[in-house]
């Protein structure tokens, strides 16, 4: 899970870069995130265990969770998957990996705040990251020595 959690921040920074590069300067940043979080993801960011939980549940038409963002994420995979097997009749199992292996999310289902968080967490990493490696000749350019 952790490791889809990196990818997910990942992903999104890249979204916001690309928001941020095609914004007109002065652009509000939670603006900026507002547009980033809507973009579509690469993936959806869950487990396979929890995907087939929750589109077992919603199949069956109960509701998986109580959270505005969760609720669309797993109202948006599973019909990705019910549209999967009305096409092409297969185990359920087999039609929920198939998308998560394959589809793109419709958003990344993150609020602009967590998105703000994520945003200044991952400039904190680059900044240490930064900061951390020793500095060559090659960092700071040098003015040419007179005789």
């Amino acid at each position: 899970m952790l490791n889809l959690i990196h990818q997910r921040n990942a992903d999104l920074m890249k979204a916001i870069r690309r928001e941020i590069a095609s914004s007109p300067y002065g652009t509000p940043i939670m603006e900026t995130l507002s547009r980033a979080v809507e973009q579509p993801a690469p993936r959806f960011y869950v487990t396979f265990e929890s995907a087939l939980r929750a589109v077992s549940l919603s199949l069956a038409g109960k509701t998986p969770c109580r959270d505005i963002r969760r609720k669309r994420q797993w109202h948006d995979l599973t019909s990705l998957v019910a549209d999967l097997l009305d096409r092409q009749p297969m185990p359920l199992t087999m039609a929920v990996a198939r998308v998560l292996t394959t589809a793109h999310a419709p958003s990344f289902y993150i609020s602009p705040a967590r998105a703000l968080s994520i945003y200044h967490e991952q400039q904190r990493i680059s900044a240490a990251i930064r900061s951390s490696r020793p500095k060559t000749s090659g960092d700071t350019p040098q003015l040419p020595h007179r005789a």
